[in-house]
């Protein structure tokens, strides 16, 4: 006898819901009363199906439609097995060969079923291997590609760096040195050199004195008279040079132009 899945126990009076399922009629109805506020929608205990609880009067069906629609919940009547197990026992004790063959017969059925699915297990088991190292090797490609993806940007972000560094170079160029001219000496640099040639002069009154250039030895050109020895100033003594190259000397300190050229 079949049991209800709410009260655990045979069927008492048993009911069929849309889904398919089968309770007691009391148990139904305890369950639909249970559940507050009223709803005409009420879900299965097994499957959660909602079927409704409201009647259908025949009266509104027409007749031609009446065997294609029935009421949410209805009556079953179950009938008793017990004849026709106590036939089914009468007639294979009858028959104890046949039902050793049959029973050899589903045995035999099951070693084959079992040797076919351990083989397809082990051709699954070792599909599955094969994805599994098959998906170790992709991991590790793909470990050893982004290794090797980081290791080229950073050599490309440095010889970008180095790039940048040998075109700012040239663009920063080193200062000229100044050109020296005789405009640019200060008139202390001029004074300075006057006094060591008057000192150089004073020492060797042989010397040429300044402002006056060496006239070029051609077999044309004149000797040059001997200095003379020079006259004294006013008698003072010390003074040893003469008016003359002291007035030149003044002027020369006086402008800033350049020795005239050689005869």
């Amino acid at each position: 006898m079949a049991s209800c899945n709410i009260c655990i126990d045979d069927l008492k009076t048993p009911i069929s819901l849309p889904c398919g399922h089968i309770f007691c009629s009391e148990c139904i109805f305890k369950t639909v009363r249970a559940v507050k506020p009223p709803t005409q929608f009420h879900p299965c205990p097994v499957c959660r199906s909602l079927y409704s609880v409201a009647p259908i009067s025949p009266a509104l069906i027409p007749q031609q439609l009446r065997l294609h629609i029935n009421p949410s919940i209805r009556r079953l009547f179950i009938d008793s097995a017990k004849g026709e197990s106590s036939n089914s026992m009468t007639n294979t004790s009858s028959n104890p060969e046949d039902e050793l063959a049959r029973l050899r017969a589903e045995n035999r059925n099951l070693r084959t079923q079992c040797v076919m699915w351990r083989r397809r297990a082990e051709l699954h088991g070792a599909a599955t291997l094969g994805l599994l190292d098959f998906a170790r090797i992709l991991r590790d490609k793909a470990s050893s590609l982004s290794r090797e993806r980081d290791e080229l940007e950073s050599r490309c972000y440095a010889l970008k760096r180095q790039l940048d560094e040998e075109d700012y170079v040239p663009e920063a160029r080193a200062p000229s040195p100044p050109t020296h001219r005789n405009e640019d000496f200060r008139a202390s640099d001029a004074a300075v050199a006057a006094l060591l040639e008057l000192s150089s002069y004073a020492s060797n009154p042989g010397l040429i004195p300044i402002g006056e250039s060496v006239p070029l030895s051609s077999p044309t050109s004149k000797k040059r008279p001997s200095v003379s020895a020079p006259e004294v100033d006013g008698g003072r003594e010390g003074n040893t040079l003469p008016l003359q190259k002291r007035r030149r000397r003044s002027d020369q300190f006086g402008t800033d132009s350049d020795p005239p050229p050689p005869q």
